[in-house]
């Protein structure tokens, strides 16, 4: 790399999907038309704009009424959030806490959009990869 100027250390990692996402995607047709769903799959934290995704839902909900938020994800503003959510009265929020094997790629293959709002230096998510595997719609952030 020293060829291209690079004079740092260079450190290989790897960001895997699991591979029962890419099997789901192939075989699931069970989308519903009629709604849109978004998912967030991330820590619950102010960070990864868990506050921005929840207001910017309800905004939305004001012009498409059948439109559902699966918040999936644990983490330090869990309660606040969901406090936050009933506070405001906010209908068609579920949050179903960590998801794994095939609770996560049923969720992913019945959501229609990724919804991260991170402020957070993420680098490579791997919920923005599932996301991306299942077929998913992305927003997210440039960071």
């Amino acid at each position: 790399m020293t060829a291209y100027g690079c004079t740092m250390p260079l450190y290989l990692g790897t960001t895997v999907v699991n591979e029962q996402i890419l099997i789901a995607r192939d075989s699931n047709k069970s989308k519903d038309r009629d709604k849109t769903s978004i998912i967030f799959l991330a820590r619950v934290e102010k960070v990864k704009g868990i506050y921005e995704l929840i207001d910017s839902f309800h905004q939305l909900q004001k012009r498409y009424p059948r439109i559902t938020l699966d918040i999936a994800g644990v983490g330090g503003e869990l309660q606040n959030a969901k406090e936050y959510v009933a506070r405001k009265n906010i209908l068609n929020v579920d949050f179903h806490g960590l998801l794994n094997g095939n609770h996560k790629s049923n969720m992913l293959q019945k959501a229609h959009i990724y919804l991260l709002p991170s402020w957070h230096g993420e680098g490579m998510p791997n919920s923005l990869l599932e996301a991306m595997a299942s077929g998913l719609a992305i927003i997210t952030t440039e960071i």
